[in-house]
């Protein structure tokens, strides 16, 4: 991903009152790993990939309750 994508997906968030993180963990089999969706203090989704992410926080119908991708 290049950043320009990241940052169009962190500003979308931005408008919808979310905060779009990314794990500082770098193991990708370790559970926290990849990407967290935040609502003030509260974690709202985590997702593995930003294209996850992307489509959580752009299509506000895919949003199946959990918030994650596994």
């Amino acid at each position: 991903m290049d950043k320009a994508y990241e940052v169009k997906i962190r500003r979308s968030a931005e408008r919808q009152g979310f905060r779009l993180t990314k794990s500082r963990v770098r193991d990708p089999l370790a559970l926290d790993y990849g990407w967290h969706i935040r609502q003030g203090r509260k974690k709202i989704a985590h997702f593995r990939d930003l294209d996850g992410a992307a489509r959580w926080i752009l299509d506000p119908a895919s949003r199946d309750g959990d918030g994650s991708d596994g």
